[in-house]
């Protein structure tokens, strides 16, 4: 049976001479990397054994059939998953060398899944791309920066597209310096979408891209998501996506794979017994696992073994290691192994007798292994298990209290016995210190088992030992926040256990406290990717800080903003409030101010507008009373942006001037980006359309800075100013910008803005069955996402007005129903204007008309809180008001108009001309109808222009003017036609004046 491993006292190590029946290792040589071929570019070397490669064939050929696929463009998703041991790894080396040995020019990165609580999400996918970027510990941040811009430029092609990569690269790989700064809330998917643009490229450059996912059951669900849409996003790319997983993958996410056109599952099965013995002979006869097995104990071992390759290794690493003589040990056809098999002797009375029982199971076999090993070796591998999957020599010498140069040969001594095997790191491991080389087990269970076998009381110390070592070697090691995160944290949670009077030197508060600054850290840096893990390393620090710690509020921050990007506004807003009143009884009004500013941001998500202004100017007054800094020019920021939408343009000048006098004196270019936004969307709101180049500048910025979501919002806020100055046309082209963009990068949400705005401009160029498309795609996404939305109500008005206009008024009127009580909700005059007007309108199909003019009233009294929305419907809204009989009120609002902007101008003259009609005056109104219709037949409004021609076709009719008026009664009808609308003709030949809007808006928030 396996020996119970005991944790003797420790000793100075001393290293023997090696035994000549240790080989080179059952884990054999490193891949060749080829110049031309296959660069196997890895973050662990997978050192391909030489021991017999049995009982693959078929796995090997379909891995091959599915890396042909690829070549063709069709990246594709293999899972491979088998117990531990059953040769995943060893199956994925096999390939690639095949690869190499056929002169197949890809890339091969590998990296690995650790266990919950042990890294973030994405390590695995940092250890990829640090390696093929060839970053190196110790680099330099300028260094750093160089090796990732210049990896970049050779994967992204598009100059446009590199700042914007590069920022989100960076904190993947754990830096940020001299890397653009990002702002706060950056959607996961775009993270995603950037890693997807690199990738890809580096597929592109490299002929091929493998990736291999080791223990994939390890993975977070952030990582697991991004696979899949790494996978689905990339059609066109040389991308082959490999995952190897325990079967217990499919307990923790049974769809993983499941309906993907391009997933393969390969499911790794044991060694059958021919195979396995196979598998013996070839490692007796390589020499490289030494020893000999009698028929019997050959047999025990298929058995037992259950197939699994890491099984017969280990086994016979246990001959080879046995300080016995060979000859105990029974041999083929000898009288010993017939006698015990006749004897139905036990495991117990056979290692009595000096022979080696076969255990029942690997991880007893492992047990055995660790158990035969001498005293200081088998301490050095319990102490690297402390360290964990991955160690270095000064870790490991830390944790055993021991000289590094000691501790480096007894690694070596083991590394030789297969246990555990060095990580090659090219050039740059030769230059290394002899306490920075790296080591790992060969197999996840060795690690396990060593680990499980240390006293417990001995633990907390050793993290803390092991913490304190990699925190003095970051410099040279590289950063490693996540893991000294855990390490801190398991020292205070074992130190905590222990009785006073027997934890010596450790100070559970100090470890609790240093494993706080370290989750604090760890979850910031995932806080943008994966929010879910920062929220959890947020709420674990709190978890560490009693009431009255010093780093509690700022813990309580960090999760309430970690809430707040996961959408729970509710939540986030009972956080804040904890934070305020933390902070203000700490005295700390600068934290108490910054907490007021998110807090005002959570309210005004959930609708509590009022509030959410008094919280923003109770915030901004503390902060005033601070030195000038980056987080008050946010709060005028938020102030400009909030009197912008509320139709307060001239005030939202005023605050966009105070934030851009700080981002000038502090250099915050982010800043300057949204105040001359917002600048340029209220200066067109009072008529200057000098606001244009501010919009434009604005845009140029976000582009120079790498910006994400605040590009796409450039785009929309400019696309909604150039309508009314160059047309439908013009603003369409700056829309569909942004939603390619919004798709290229992953921003699903802001696509959808993009597509909300466009039913506008779609509107007026007459394309309604393409905007009706549009306007379901946007209402079913804003549906599926559980809110309101200002592109949703966008999209629910205009689809309303073209109801309307085509007949369909009970249709138009249910949606009425639907989009005025949202936009009295919302409470922004650009989005209550459009859609009182089109309401007004449908009030006028039911004939209704003390309705309709009550809303038109009511726009009326909004309009000079969003002037510039308001313009956009002038001539709809002078139409209903004549139509309802109130002639005062529309000439007030004409009297009253902005004629600043060509559509400004038209719509002036057609709501002028409709009004001489009605005072009689044909000839005069015909003159004004014939230059609107020309003017908006420049400006590509096809509903208007038909409108007009409608109306000079009456006038001109009513004074004689026959054939003229029948040529514009026709091509007035034959637009209207093309729009879907039934004919507008009347029994005496005159034409019943029909009506138009054109919603459009602005995406700030």
């Amino acid at each position: 049976m396996p020996r119970t491993l005991k944790r003797e006292p420790k000793v100075p190590f001393r290293p023997g001479p090696p035994s000549k029946m240790w080989g080179h290792g059952c884990s054999g040589t490193p891949t060749r990397v080829g110049a031309a071929v296959v660069r196997s570019v890895v973050s662990q070397n997978p050192n391909v054994s030489p021991s017999p490669f049995v009982g693959r064939g078929d796995e090997l050929d379909l891995l091959r059939l599915v890396f042909n696929r690829v070549g063709g463009g069709s990246p594709h998703l293999v899972t491979v998953t088998g117990e531990a041991g059953v040769g995943k790894g060893r199956l994925v080396a096999e390939f690639v060398t095949a690869l190499e040995a056929d002169g197949i020019d890809a890339a091969v990165l590998r990296g690995r899944c650790t266990r919950s609580g042990l890294g973030v999400s994405f390590r695995a996918l940092r250890q990829m791309v640090r390696t093929h970027i060839g970053i190196a510990p110790g680099d330099a941040p300028g260094e750093v920066h160089r090796k990732i811009v210049a990896s970049v430029e050779d994967a992204v092609p598009e100059e446009a597209e590199r700042d914007w990569v590069i920022a989100r690269l960076a904190p993947l790989i754990g830096v940020s310096a001299e890397l653009p700064r990002l702002l706060q809330g950056v959607d996961q998917s775009e993270w995603f979408a950037a890693w997807q643009t690199f990738l890809v490229g580096t597929a592109r450059a490299n002929g091929s891209l493998i990736l291999v996912f080791r223990d994939l059951q390890w993975a977070e669900p952030a990582l697991l998501g991004f696979i899949r849409f790494l996978v689905d996003a990339s059609a066109g790319a040389n991308l082959m996506v490999i995952c190897l997983a325990r079967p217990d993958l499919y307990d923790r996410s049974p769809d993983w794979g499941g309906g993907k056109r391009l997933s393969m599952a390969l499911s790794l099965s044991p060694l059958n017994e021919s195979e396995t013995a196979e598998l013996l002979d070839g490692l007796i006869e390589s020499g490289d696992c030494p020893g000999s097995l009698d028929p019997i104990t050959k047999r025990d071992l298929i058995e037992r073994s259950g197939g699994i390759p890491l099984f017969a290794e280990q086994f016979m690493r246990l001959v080879a290691g046995r300080t016995s003589p060979v000859d105990h040990i029974d041999r083929p056809g000898s009288a010993d192994g017939a006698g015990r098999a006749a004897e139905g002797r036990t495991d117990a009375a056979l290692e009595a007798d000096g022979a080696i029982p076969v255990p029942r199971s690997l991880r007893s076999l492992i047990e055995s292994r660790l158990a035969d090993l001498p005293p200081d070796r088998r301490h050095i591998v319990m102490d690297a298990a402390v360290v964990g999957r991955q160690f270095w020599v000064g870790a490991v010498a830390a944790v055993a209290g021991r000289d590094e140069e000691d501790v480096r040969d007894g690694l070596q001594e083991l590394a030789r016995g297969g246990l555990i095997r060095p990580v090659q790191q090219g050039r740059v491991d030769a230059l290394r210190p002899a306490g920075d080389q790296e080591f790992v087990f060969t197999n996840g269970l060795i690690r396990d088992v060593a680990y499980g076998s240390i006293p417990p009381d001995e633990l907390a110390s050793e993290h803390s030992a092991a913490a304190e070592w990699i925190e003095q070697a970051g410099a040279r090691i590289g950063e490693q926040t996540d893991m000294l995160a855990h390490h801190f944290e398991r020292a205070a949670d074992l130190a905590a256990t222990l009785p006073a009077d027997e934890r010596g030197d450790l100070d559970a508060r100090r470890l609790a406290e240093r494993a706080v600054e370290h989750l604090e850290v760890a979850g910031d840096r995932a806080l943008g990717f994966d929010v879910v893990r920062a929220r959890q390393s947020y709420e674990r620090a709190l978890e560490l800080c009693p009431p009255d710690h010093p780093l509690r509020r700022s813990v309580l921050g960090r999760v309430a903003r970690a809430v707040s990007l996961m959408g729970d506004f509710e939540e986030a807003a009972r956080r804040y409030d904890d934070v305020i009143a933390a902070s203000v009884s700490a005295g700390d009004t600068a934290a108490a101010g910054e907490a007021m500013l998110d807090l005002s941001y959570a309210l005004w998500n959930q609708g509590i507008t009022g509030r959410a202004r008094e919280v923003l100017a109770e915030g901004i007054a503390v902060l005033e009373r601070e030195e000038r800094g980056e987080v008050l020019a946010l709060g005028y920021a938020m102030v400009a942006a909030d009197r912008f939408l509320a139709g307060r343009s001239e005030e939202a000048l005023r605050w966009c001037e105070k934030v851009l006098a700080i981002a000038d004196e502090l250099d915050l270019p982010e800043r300057r980006e949204r105040a001359l936004e917002v600048r340029g969307m209220a200066r067109c709101d009072l008529g200057d359309q000098g606001g244009l180049e501010d919009l434009r500048a604005a845009l140029a910025m976000a582009l120079d800075l790498g910006l994400g979501q605040e590009v796409v919002r450039a785009y929309i806020n400019l696309g909604t100013f150039v309508l009314p100055v160059e047309g439908p046309a013009a603003a369409l082209e700056l829309y569909r910008s942004a939603q390619a963009l919004a798709e290229r990068r992953g921003l699903t949400g802001m696509s959808m803005w993009a597509r909300g705005w466009a039913v506008g401009p779609l509107f007026e160029l007459g394309r309604w069955d393409e905007l009706l498309e549009e306007a379901a795609a946007a209402v079913e996404w804003e549906r599926a996402h559980g809110g309101l939305t200002q592109f949703g109500l966008a999209a629910r008005l205009t689809e309303a007005e073209v109801h309307v206009l085509r007949g369909d008024v009970d249709r138009a009127a249910s949606l009425v129903g639907e989009f005025l009580p949202q936009a009295r909700e919302i409470d922004d005059p650009q989005a209550l204007i459009p859609a009182l007007a089109v309401a007004g309108l449908v009030a006028q199909a039911q004939r209704d008309p003390a309705l309709a003019a009550e809303l038109i009233e009511e726009l009326i009294t909004r309009r000079t809180g969003g002037r510039w929305a308001s313009e956009l419907f002038l001539a709809l809204s002078v139409r209903i008001l004549l139509w309802a009989g109130r002639q005062d009120a529309a000439v007030r609002l004409l009297d009253d108009a902005d004629q600043a902007t060509p559509r400004g101008r038209y719509s002036a003259e057609s709501a002028r001309a409709a009004l001489v009609e009605g005072d009689g005056g044909h000839e005069e109104a015909a003159g004004l109808y014939g230059a609107a219709a020309a003017g908006w037949e420049d400006f590509g409004f096809v509903l208007e222009r038909a409108l007009a021609l409608e109306g000079a076709a009456r006038c001109l009719a009513a004074i004689g003017r026959t054939a003229e008026a029948e040529d514009g009664f026709a091509t007035a009808q034959r637009l209207m036609a093309g729009l879907g609308m039934p004919s507008a003709s009347g029994g005496d030949g005159s034409i019943e004046a029909t009506n138009e809007p054109a919603p459009a808006g602005d995406a700030t928030g």
